[in-house]
C-alpha cells in the first residue's frame, strides 16, 4: 500500500485496469483540462476544487480518461514545459477564497514524456465554506461539482463548532503465502474540529472475503450486513460496531488520535475489496466507504478519505 509521494504511472494504470469509479471523493480529468490560457478551464480547476473541500474531501486525478464515470486510459498527460505542479498550485491558491490548507499536488511523469496530476483535497473545517472563481460556493453531489443551497453553506460554517471524528486505518504488514495475502491493519479514531468529542458510535465495514473469523476487533459487536452492489459486484459487509465514551475513554482531541484494535484480514485471491466506516456523535454523522486493490501481494488504495496511509496512531 502506497502513500501518494510514491505513486507512479503504475498507480495510474491500477485504478484503470481495476475500474474503480468515480464517487464523492474520486474524480476523474483529462489532461486537457488543464490550460493556461482558457479562463473557463481555471474557473472548472477552483470550482472542483472547492466542491471537494466543502464536502468530504477528496482526490482529483488530471490525466485519465474516463466514461459514464469509469477510468478508461491514461492518456498522454500535459506538457511539463507548460503546465507545472507550481502553475496548479497557484491557481488553486488564488481563484478559491478562503485558502484552502492542506492540499497535496503530486505531479507523476508518464511513459508519454507528459505529467499527469493528483491533487488531494482534505475537508476543511476552520475556514469553510470556500468559494470559487465565480463567487459561487459548491459540493460533490452525483460525481459532479454542485452549487450548494443556503442550508447546506450555513451547515458548513458550523463544522468548526462541532465534533467531527473520524478513523484511521493503518497497514502494518502484509505477507503473501502462496496465493493467500495477509495482512494487518490498525485501527484509530481522531477528531478533525477543536470541539472535542465525549461520545461517537462508531461502525467499521470490511468486506466479507477479507475477514478471518475471531481474528478481527475481536471486542467488537458484529453484524453482518445485506448484500450490496459496490463497483459491480455482490458485496457482503462485516460491521464491528463500539460506543467511543467518557468516562470508560479519553474525549477525542483534535491533537492527537488514539487506538481502537487491530484488524487482521487474509484475501485468498487478488481484486478489488471494500473496507470502511460509519460514524456519529452529537451534531455530526458522516462515514466513509471505499475500495482497495490486492495484487500479487501488494496492496493498493484507491480512496484517501479512507487515510489507510496515515501513521497518526498513539
Amino acid at each position: 500500500m502506497r502513500p501518494l509521494e510514491q505513486w507512479d504511472e503504475s498507480d495510474l494504470d491500477a485504478l484503470v485496469d481495476s475500474g474503480v469509479q468515480e464517487s464523492l471523493t474520486l474524480d476523474y480529468k483529462r489532461s486537457a483540462s488543464l490550460s493556461k490560457t482558457d479562463n473557463n478551464k481555471k474557473n472548472e480547476i477552483s470550482k472542483d476544487v472547492a466542491a471537494f473541500a466543502n464536502s468530504a474531501g477528496g482526490r482529483i486525478i488530471y490525466g485519465i480518461k474516463e466514461a459514464d464515470q469509469l477510468p478508461q486510459a491514461v492518456d498522454d498527460g500535459s506538457d511539463g514545459t507548460d503546465i507545472t505542479r507550481e502553475w496548479l498550485e497557484q491557481i488553486i491558491n488564488s481563484l478559491i477564497k478562503p485558502r484552502i490548507d492542506g492540499i497535496i499536488i503530486k505531479p507523476i511523469l508518464l511513459k508519454s514524456q507528459g505529467w499527469a496530476f493528483v491533487v488531494d483535497i482534505p475537508q476543511s473545517q476552520s475556514f469553510a465554506p470556500h468559494q470559487s472563481s465565480d463567487k459561487k460556493y459548491y459540493k460533490r453531489y452525483n460525481f459532479a461539482s454542485v452549487p450548494m443551497e443556503d442550508y447546506e453553506i450555513r451547515d458548513v460554517m458550523r463544522r468548526s463548532a462541532r465534533g467531527h471524528p473520524y478513523v484511521v486505518f493503518h497497514l502494518r504488514t502484509a505477507e503473501q503465502i502462496g496465493q493467500i495475502t495477509e495482512f494487518i491493519i490498525d485501527v484509530s479514531i481522531g477528531n478533525r474540529s477543536d470541539e472535542p468529542v465525549l461520545y461517537s458510535t462508531i461502525m467499521i465495514l470490511i468486506d466479507k472475503l477479507l475477514v478471518i473469523d475471531g481474528e478481527t476487533l475481536p471486542e467488537m459487536s458484529i453484524t453482518e450486513l445485506a448484500p450490496k452492489e459496490i463497483n459491480g459486484r455482490a458485496t457482503t459487509l462485516v460491521c464491528f460496531a463500539q460506543n467511543w465514551s467518557v468516562p470508560a475513554k479519553m474525549p477525542l482531541y483534535k491533537e492527537r488520535a488514539y487506538a481502537m484494535g487491530t484488524m487482521k484480514l487474509r484475501a485468498s485471491q487478488s481484486g478489488l475489496y471494500v473496507l470502511g466506516y460509519t460514524i456519529s456523535c452529537p451534531g455530526y454523522s458522516g462515514n466513509s466507504v471505499g475500495t482497495f486493490t490486492i495484487h500479487n501481494g501488494q496492496i493498493a488504495s484507491h480512496n484517501p478519505e479512507l487515510r489507510i496511509f496515515s501513521t497518526d496512531v498513539i
